[in-house]
């Protein structure tokens, strides 16, 4: 049965490369970004997996597929000021008769008469 996509990771030369997904242990190849190897027999490590992933394969992978470009969308000056402190907005919440406000990882509790 033929792989479901036409190329696979390989983790080459201190990067992570596109190959041919039908490609076997022991033969050459040419990677999306036409850097030539041989696949190995013995399986990738751990530590290879987490090398960075080729630019060029990736575009050449992504174009094949129709994904778009990486990163999609750069975050312009006026996203980022207009999403500045939104991850650590103030909320408050009802415990009984106290009313809790909570902030990051403190809370300050206060009677309802003071809130």
């Amino acid at each position: 049965m033929p792989p479901l996509r036409p190329f696979r990771w390989l983790p080459y030369d201190r990067q992570r490369h596109a190959v041919n997904a039908e490609a076997r242990d022991n033969e050459t190849t040419t990677t999306l970004c036409g850097e030539k190897l041989t696949i190995p027999a013995a399986p990738a490590t751990s530590e290879e997996w987490r090398w960075p992933t080729c630019s060029a394969c990736d575009a050449a992978w992504r174009a094949v597929e129709g994904i778009p470009p990486f990163p999609r969308r750069p975050m312009t000056t006026s996203r980022l000021a207009s999403t500045a402190g939104t991850r650590h907005k103030a909320h408050a919440s009802m415990r009984g008769n106290v009313a809790v406000k909570h902030r990051s990882r403190t809370s300050v509790e206060a009677p309802m008469s003071e809130v």
